[in-house]
């Protein structure tokens, strides 16, 4: 109950981080094309992505504590990467990537594609909670597979980036988010047993007849 509340905490800290960013950087950064770290143009940018950083790994680690070991290691895997992104900012935008914009960017691939993986890892283990937490591992999957796909032609070759690489990756944000919750999300309760007819008490046999 106590990692669910943190998760909720954790989450609710990324959202608020996340909202005040998207609201101080209007007319700033362009929401459709361009990613969360470039907020980190903003005067509190980098401290806003901090916190949001901060969020995440207590949610992320709070919902570790139920899966399996494997799953566990993953996500303390992840929270590094997060970490990571935290301490080396992106380049600005208009500006070439430097070591702390690479570092950021691999980083940053790990922390999307590490939870689905730690979900369908720790999946084989969770009893009654393996089909939501297959089915939110999933659906995180594909939104990060999305968003890192998009962003590769621009990290790897130098191409374009993606008109809407912003968008692609809001929405892979959700969706991890979605994923953090459902890990520290308690097992769904067992349904009663089936209750059994009492048997007909049976005297004893006296052993006469009339």
């Amino acid at each position: 109950m106590v990692g669910r509340g943190v998760a909720w905490v954790g989450v609710a800290v990324v959202a608020v981080a996340v909202v005040v960013l998207h609201v101080v950087g209007t007319g700033t950064v362009d929401p459709v094309t361009q990613t969360i770290s470039d907020y980190v143009v903003l005067q509190d940018g980098a401290a806003l992505l901090g916190l949001a950083a901060a969020g995440l790994i207590a949610a992320g680690l709070a919902g570790a504590v139920s899966l399996s070991a494997t799953a566990r290691r993953l996500l303390l895997l992840w929270a590094a990467a997060v970490l990571l992104v935290a301490v080396f900012p992106t380049n600005l935008p208009g500006q070439p990537a430097d070591v702390s914009a690479l570092v950021h960017r691999w980083a940053g691939a790990l922390v999307f594609a590490l939870p689905p993986l730690a979900g369908v890892v720790g999946a084989r283990s969770a009893g009654s909670r393996r089909v939501p937490l297959l089915a939110a591992s999933v659906a995180a999957a594909v939104a990060a597979g999305a968003f890192l796909l998009a962003h590769a032609p621009h990290v790897l070759a130098g191409a374009d980036v993606f008109p809407w690489l912003g968008l692609v990756e809001r929405v892979a944000y959700v969706a991890l988010l979605a994923l953090l919750i459902v890990f520290a999300a308690p097992a769904p309760a067992a349904p009663p047993p089936l209750l059994a007819t009492p048997a007909s008490p049976v005297g004893p046999a006296t052993g006469r007849t009339a």
